[in-house]
């Protein structure tokens, strides 16, 4: 959504925009949200523009799984790691339910070295928060009709939330039991510890130029 009006001795421009879209990854998504406006206005020799722009944008998509290591949040896998280590006959959609289905829990799935990625979507997630403000303005003075001198101030600054989540899990006696000592993952990991990491980042940036132009 849009306006804009002017004429020769200036003009003004506001607009919009929300977007909204989903990833190729069940719960994925991403939303960002942008205000622009900007504008100018001629005195005589002398001319006034600027510009402003503020983005919002909220990123969720899927964190890092849990393997054999027995390490902390950034210690698994990624989740196209996980689906691409899944033998190519075997349906994934068939063990997204592993709340109910016993072979796509974390103590039977099938596949005794990997996890259910779908598991990973569901209680791994990595959300970041961006906020970014873009604003310039330029003064500028007719001196002669050759020469013109000008003087553009910028600032940029971008503030970043990122909290990144991983459930914990319980293995069961029996498969933490590994009777046949051929090791899996819950005989590794035992037990997985509920993680938890949060980052903060800002940045700013100020700039001023002078300018002279023929």
């Amino acid at each position: 959504v849009s306006y804009s009006s002017g004429d020769e001795k200036g003009g003004f421009y506001l607009g919009f925009q929300d977007v909204n879209s989903n990833g190729v990854v069940p719960k994925d998504n991403a939303r960002r949200d942008n205000i622009r406006l900007g504008g100018s206005k001629i005195y005589g020799k002398f001319k006034a523009e600027y510009t402003l722009s503020y983005n919002q944008s909220n990123v969720d998509i899927a964190g890092l799984s849990y393997n054999q290591q027995n390490g902390g949040l950034f210690s698994g896998r990624p989740l196209y790691f996980e689906v691409l280590n899944n033998p190519a006959q075997v349906q994934l959609t068939n063990y997204k339910d592993w709340q109910n289905n016993i072979f796509a829990d974390p103590n039977g799935y099938f596949d005794a070295y990997a996890t259910n990625p779908y598991w990973t979507v569901d209680n791994s997630r990595r959300k970041t928060k961006t906020y970014d403000i873009i604003g310039n303005v330029n003064l500028s003075y007719k001196i002669l009709d050759w020469l013109i001198v000008s003087d553009r101030v910028g600032v940029t600054q971008t503030t970043a939330d990122k909290v990144y989540t991983r459930a914990g899990i319980n293995f069961a006696a029996w498969a933490v039991a590994d009777p046949w000592g051929a090791g899996n993952v819950p005989s590794a990991q035992k037990f997985l510890a509920p993680s938890s990491y949060n980052e903060d980042f800002f940045e700013q940036r100020l700039n001023n130029d002078l300018i002279l132009s023929m």
